[in-house]
Order: structure tokens, then C-alpha cells, then sequence
């Protein structure tokens, strides 16, 4: 009974040497990000097999059962069924319940998440003031005002501000921290179910009352509105702790204005929501930093539980040029160590003047000093050119000094090639996938030889990369895996905006560079030699997958074009049923497609209002039919 029972288990034999090859390679990827990624995948998928394993088990465990109720009298099939009835407990306990608690599908957006790099630079020993009055806020037991709100336009800070804050109170006080991110981590329905699947695993005893409230809220469906989520995950465990708890526990939301408002009012109904909550919990404290937009600040003035609110306005900090200025001074002293800095010597008061220029904009004076840095021996020009344009500049916008900084930065970088109109098209091919590609928690951002899959060369991706140090996250030297991620968001949405880069070179028209990514993304996926693009391990690109989760969306955005119109046609009449069924490579993607039917649908509507009448609408309905 027992080998009839287990003989559709995989042995021992089929796990044991994937998980060898993958300890060999843990080693070896250790200083390589990408690399990391890539061990990290096939740890999940391992993961996985076992899990799947351990339900074939749990299977066999209730046959192994049923036959010790149809011979009692056996001595050993009554031993046996003890032994299964321990390992099915253990199998059925801890393991359930993290079960339950992936089905919340968290997203990664904590502190700890790579993708927050970009918002972790605070410069040691600034806002020292800001972050003490936080900490003192957080630990006071009898604080009734529960929730701060930091905000202030691009530039001054808040994201660091609240990074820094997780890391100090890492392991104390702080218990859940999600981090929104524009164009990656954008969906407001996913902050509730991440803080608790975040507090389940900070919190011992909320561990039990969260994967308790999790199954009865999952069994009304997965797709509910906030308020119910709020009540179900957070609010309802939150109330299940012993009245004995009362140590203060610390919420940090950054980025709400990075976070997809719609028409319905979501973002507005989320803040509401997580003031009622800290003013019905006494011991929880939630930091929000946000831009000051008119939709994010109304809702927080107006809403029912506004008393409960401290504001703070980082533009009215006294110490915020001091900040600046031992920020300037500490990155100058580390260029003159380094030798061959001239600033300086040719300028004695740059710090002061750099401090002026910044007018409380940290992101103004770090981007300075790393485009100066960038290019020491020329420091001192370079730094001379940056005062005439900012003297020269009338416009007294909030963002003019920051504008003209980025300006000068890509005039600069690209001054050899202002006469080469088809080597600046490149450039701004590479500069629209930094703008308009999508991050996603599940992969890196996208890299030299990602873009080599969609038509951009390796020489083109890297000099770009190279030139533009001082506005993107570069740590080493410029490889084929460097990522292609902004310093600040300030950087892509200044080329994407009109009003503010004002050179067509540089310019990334949305509609325009949605147009030139959904066409290269539909020559990739209309390709029939797929299994050329795998790696030694028949891994397929991560551009690949990318493709697959993110064509429709950038065609959907994207302006007409007969390139486009073309490269559409192509995926059509090759593979656009592949991936509609999911087969074969066409279903190898990191983003699950819910509803590919209906994504062609809005793709069948687009062609209708923009292409010709050239058969492909004729031709989609077919396929959808």
C-alpha cells in the first residue's frame, strides 16, 4: 500500500542535484547583483518542487491514514499512523500558514528592497534635527498625535529622511515600511496586504491573529476594496493583541504621490484610512512622506481624524542650509583626497556658493557634486559654466535651478556629438527606456545587454551610462550589467516634460518613445529562433519576460507609427496566439497575465482608432474568437 501510495513522488535523487548546483553557484554570485537575481529565481523555483513534494505527501499521509482505520488490529499499521499523523501536523502547521500569508502576494517595497536604493542617500550627520524629533515622536507612550506627515516639493529630502529612520529604528520600533516608486511600485491596493504580511513576520504575537484574518479574508475574494482590507488584515489583528501591548510600533509610507491615483479617490481613501487606524490603535505611529500635492494634503486636512496629524514643511526648516553645507563640504574634502580636484583653488567659496545656488534642494547640491566629481580636472570650468546658466536663468519656477542644472549636465556629456543626428537618436532611445520602462519588484532595472536585445548596441547603452554618472546610480565601473536607474526621480521626469528640457535631442516625447519601445518589444516577441536567446542554464533573457508582461502596455500608450503598425502586424500573424494560450516561451514571464483575452481586446480597440484599415483589426478578431 505504502509503494502504491508514494510511487508519484519524485525521490531524493531528482532534488538533491539541483540543490548541489545551487550552492556552488551562491558562492560565485555573491558579487555580482545580477547574478544574484538569477540564484535567487532558481532558489524559488526549487523552493517550489519541494512544496509540491510536501503535498504529495500530505496526500499520501491521508491514504496511509485510511488504511490504519481499516486495520486497527495491526500493531504496526496503528505505530504508523502515528508517525504520519506527526509528520502531516508538521507538514499541514507553520508551512499553511506562510501559505496563507503569500497569498497576499506583498510586493517588495520595504526599506530593505533594492529598488529603494535611490531614495537611501542621506548624507551622515544631516538632518540630525528632523530625525531626533521622529525618534522622540515614535517612542512616546503618550503621544496622541500618532501619524507625521513630512512633505516638500522634489528634492528636499523626505524619502531619505524616512529611509534613515528605518534603518535607525530597524529591529526596535519600526515594524512595517512600504516605499511607493513611480512607474515600478505604483498600485495603492497592495499597501495594506504588504504592512501586514510585514507585521505578521515583526510581531510574534500578530503572527497567529494575521494569517487567521488572512484565510477569512481571502475566502470573500482577493480583490477587495480598502476599507475591507484595512479591517480584515490590519485593524482587526491590531485589536487581537493582548491589552498588555503597548510599546509604540512604527508604519513608514513614503512616496505617496508616486503612488497611481485614478478618478475613484483611492489615494485620498487609503490616507483616511491609515489615520483612522492610528487614531483606533494607541500604540501605532505611521510616518508619511509625500510631495505636497493638492489631492494628498486635502485629504489629510480634511479628513474626520485630522487631529491626530503633525504637519512638518521641510522647506521651513532653519537648518536646512547647514545641512546642505556639511553635505558640499564633506563630498569636496573626499574629491581633494583623491587628488587632481581644482575647484577649490580656483574658487575658494564654492561651498557657499553651491549652498546659495541649491536653495534648499539637496538633490540640486548632490547632483552638482557628483557631475563635478565626475569630471574633477575640469571642476573649476565646469563649475563656472553652472553660475552663468543659473544667473542666466529668469525663470524663478520652483524647479528652474534644478532644470537648468539637468541641461547643462546632458549638454555637457553630449557636447561631441550635438552635429551627429543619428548617434543622438540612440541616445534617446537609451534616455526613453530610462523614462518609460517599467521597474518591477521581480527583476533588476534594465542593463547594457538587456537593451542589445532590443536593438540598442553595447557601445551606445554604456557611453550613455558613462557620461550621465552624476544623474544615475553608479557604483563601480560600467559593465554590461550596470543598471540603468535614475539618482532622483526629478531626472526622468524632467525629460519627459516639455516645459523643462527644452532640447529636442534630449526630449522623450511619451507617446513617441512608447511608440519606438512597443515596437522593438513585438520584433522580439515575433522572433522564431527564441532558444538562441537563451543562456548556458536555458534561461531566457530577462528583456524577454519583459516583453511578454509589457508589450500591450507601452502599445496601448504608445502614438501610431508605421514601424509600429508593422511590428504589431508581424506578432500577429507569428505568435500572438502563443502567447494569448501561454505556450512555450510565450508563457515564460515574471508577470502573470490575468486577463490576456481582454488585454487583446484594448489592443484590438487601439488598432481600430489608430491603425489603417489594413485587415489587422480583422485579423485580432479572429484570434481573440
Amino acid at each position: 500500500m505504502a509503494i502504491n501510495c508514494t510511487s508519484g513522488i519524485p525521490i531524493v535523487s531528482q532534488v538533491l542535484p539541483p540543490l548541489q548546483a545551487l550552492v556552488k553557484k551562491i558562492a560565485s554570485a555573491r558579487a555580482n547583483t545580477r547574478e544574484k537575481r538569477k540564484v535567487l529565481t532558481e532558489i524559488e523555483d526549487l523552493a517550489k518542487s519541494i512544496q509540491s513534494i510536501g503535498n504529495d505527501l500530505r496526500s499520501c499521509a491521508d491514504a496511509l491514514r485510511e488504511t490504519t482505520h481499516t486495520s486497527g488490529s495491526d500493531p504496526l499499521s496503528s505505530e504508523m499512523s502515528e508517525v504520519v499523523a506527526l509528520e502531516y501536523s508538521l507538514l499541514t502547521g507553520s508551512v499553511d500558514d506562510q501559505d496563507t500569508l503569500e497569498k497576499l502576494s506583498p510586493v517588495n517595497a520595504s526599506y530593505t528592497s533594492y529598488l529603494t536604493e535611490a531614495k537611501s542617500h542621506l548624507q551622515p550627520g544631516t538632518r540630525s534635527q528632523i530625525l531626533h524629533d521622529l525618534v522622540e515622536w515614535v517612542r512616546d507612550d503618550e503621544e496622541k498625535k500618532r501619524v507625521y506627515v513630512l512633505h516638500g516639493p522634489a528634492g528636499m529630502g523626505k524619502s531619505s529622511i524616512a529611509h534613515a529612520l528605518c534603518q535607525q529604528l530597524a529591529g526596535n520600533t519600526l515594524e512595517a515600511s512600504f516605499f511607493f516608486i513611480r512607474g515600478s511600485i505604483t498600485d495603492p491596493y497592495s499597501l495594506f496586504r504588504t504592512l501586514a504580511y510585514q507585521l505578521a513576520d515583526s510581531i510574534p504575537d500578530l503572527f497567529n491573529p494575521i494569517v487567521q484574518s488572512t484565510r477569512a479574508h481571502l475566502r470573500r475574494g482577493q480583490c477587495q476594496m480598502l476599507k475591507h482590507q484595512i479591517a480584515d488584515l490590519l485593524e482587526n489583528p491590531l485589536h487581537a493583541l493582548s491589552p498588555g501591548f503597548t510599546r509604540p510600533t512604527l508604519l513608514v509610507v513614503d512616496g505617496i504621490d508616486e503612488c497611481m491615483n485614478n478618478s475613484d479617490d483611492v489615494v485620498q481613501e487609503m490616507l483616511q484610512l491609515l489615520c483612522h487606524l492610528a487614531t483606533d490603535i494607541p500604540f501605532l505611529r505611521i510616518l508619511i512622506a509625500t510631495r505636497p500635492e493638492s489631492y494628498v494634503m486635502d485629504a489629510l486636512h480634511y479628513s474626520k481624524d485630522s487631529n491626530t496629524i503633525i504637519f512638518r514643511n521641510l522647506r521651513d526648516e532653519p537648518d536646512i542650509d547647514d545641512d546642505i553645507r556639511l553635505l558640499v563640504s564633506e563630498k569636496f574634502e573626499q574629491c581633494k583626497a583623491k587628488g587632481g580636484f581644482s575647484l577649490t583653488l580656483e574658487f575658494p567659496d564654492a561651498v557657499e556658493r553651491l549652498v546659495k545656488l541649491s536653495d534648499g534642494l539637496f538633490i540640486f547640491a548632490a547632483t552638482v557634486v557628483r557631475f563635478l566629481a565626475q569630471n574633477k580636472r575640469r571642476s573649476g570650468v565646469l563649475f563656472n559654466q553652472l553660475l552663468k546658466s543659473q544667473r542666466s536663468n529668469a525663470l524663478r519656477r520652483l524647479h528652474a535651478p534644478l532644470d537648468t542644472l539637468y541641461t547643462d549636465i546632458l549638454s555637457i556629456a553630449f557636447d561631441k556629438y550635438t552635429s551627429d543626428d543619428i548617434h543622438l537618436g540612440h541616445i534617446n532611445e537609451v534616455l526613453g527606456w530610462l523614462v518609460l520602462g517599467y521597474d518591477h519588484e521581480d527583476m533588476e532595472a534594465f542593463c547594457t545587454e538587456d537593451l542589445v536585445h532590443v536593438g540598442i548596441s553595447t557601445n551606445v547603452t554604456n557611453d550613455v551610462i558613462d557620461r550621465l554618472r552624476s544623474v544615475l546610480i553608479i557604483h563601480n565601473d560600467v559593465t554590461l550589467t550596470t543598471p540603468l536607474r535614475a539618482y532622483h526621480a526629478s531626472f526622468p521626469q524632467f525629460l519627459s516634460d516639455p516645459a523643462r528640457c527644452t532640447d529636442p535631442a534630449f526630449l522623450v516625447d511619451p507617446p513617441s518613445g512608447h511608440a519606438l519601445i512597443a515596437t522593438s518589444l513585438l520584433d522580439l516577441l515575433a522572433r522564431d529562433d527564441v532558444d538562441t536567446l537563451r543562456d548556458a542554464i536555458w534561461n531566457l533573457p530577462q528583456m524577454w519576460n519583459y516583453a511578454i508582461g509589457h508589450w500591450d502596455v507601452h502599445l496601448l500608450q504608445a502614438r501610431y507609427t508605421p514601424e509600429l503598425g508593422r511590428a504589431l502586424r508581424g506578432f500577429v500573424e507569428t505568435h500572438l496566439e502563443h502567447w494569448l494560450r501561454k505556450r512555450g516561451a510565450w508563457s515564460n514571464s515574471y508577470r502573470t497575465k490575468m486577463t490576456p483575452v481582454n488585454d487583446c481586446v484594448r489592443v484590438r480597440s487601439w488598432c481600430e482608432e489608430n491603425e489603417p484599415d489594413d485587415g489587422l483589426v480583422a485579423a485580432l478578431d479572429d484570434i481573440i474568437d
